[in-house]
């Protein structure tokens, strides 16, 4: 009696390690990773590390004018050849390889064809989605009002007004194009003699106007050959915990490393502990007795 009652408890517990253990195995198909609130990370003062196109993305330039300053860009650089026919802009890509010095040059350049056509659908959306991505990932624990505020602060002092801008131009041999982007918006941008001071027509400290209704019809660029505006127009359409997809893999490879590592110790250290226990002891102690350990 003694016996049937052993083996019937220990029956119960493989039942039992068998019903529980779907529950703490990670590698099955239907597990999802925690959602990553942005917000909660954030450090007071905190200025990010963001290249510059990546800055004017956090200060809301729409993205069809960020997608025409990478255009200009690779004409410049003769890394892109336009044409227009019938009315209509047709681009393609010259050279072997893409450029290897920013990715968001090599992102356009890669969806452009060797022949000359229109800009394929999606492609402004799409590099407006790895913009915002990327600067997801850089300032994940960043203070973003805090890093506006420098970028503006920079941009500013780069080119203060329009008489900044005369006797700078931009050669194909240049040695670095830093300085390209906050150029490029100062000399397109036609909503007034500034367009970074706190107030002025194109942007303020809280975030900026830039990425606001009708906001691209503030630059003196035609953007009807760049297709229809986004469904997102730039990155100010993000909430502060709407995610791209590509920003969540790295923000949990790295933010949640640590916090994930504490929480899930704290919470999950009585339920893994109960469950784990009770299937290995069942599974050592099945080897034991085959095996005839004791």
């Amino acid at each position: 009696m003694l016996v049937l009652a052993f083996v019937g408890v220990k029956l119960r517990g493989i039942a039992r390690a068998h019903a529980t253990a779907p529950d703490v195995l990670w590698e099955r198909d239907d597990w999802e990773p925690p959602r990553l609130r942005l917000s909660s990370y954030r450090k007071e003062g905190k200025v990010a590390e963001l290249a510059p196109i990546e800055a004017l993305t956090l200060l809301g330039l729409p993205f069809q004018i960020i997608a025409a300053m990478v255009l200009d860009l690779l004409a410049l650089r003769g890394r892109v050849e336009r044409e227009t026919v019938d009315g209509e802009m047709r681009a393609r890509r010259l050279g072997e390889a893409p450029p290897d010095d920013e990715p968001y040059q090599a992102f356009v350049w890669n969806e452009l064809g060797t022949a000359a056509v229109p800009l394929a659908a999606g492609l402004v959306a799409a590099l407006g989605e790895l913009l915002v991505g990327t600067v997801q990932r850089k300032a994940w624990d960043a203070d973003l009002g805090a890093t506006r505020e420098h970028y503006r602060t920079l941009f500013e002092e780069m080119f203060p007004d329009v008489a900044a801008l005369e006797g700078r131009e931009f050669g194909p041999r240049e040695t670095s194009y830093d300085q390209y982007y906050p150029w490029w918006v100062s000399r397109h941008h036609s909503g007034g003699t500034s367009v970074w001071g706190p107030g002025a027509a194109g942007i303020d400290p809280g975030g900026g106007l830039f990425g606001g209704a009708g906001a691209s019809s503030g630059f003196a660029v035609d953007t009807a050959p760049l297709g229809v505006v986004p469904e997102r127009a730039s990155m100010l359409a993000y909430g502060p915990n709407d995610l791209v997809g590509s920003y969540e893999h790295s923000a949990c490879h790295s933010a949640c490393h640590s916090a994930c590592h504490s929480a899930c110790h704290s919470a999950c250290h009585s339920a893994c502990h109960s469950a784990c226990h009770s299937a290995c002891h069942s599974a050592c102690h099945s080897a034991c007795v085959s095996g005839g350990g004791h």
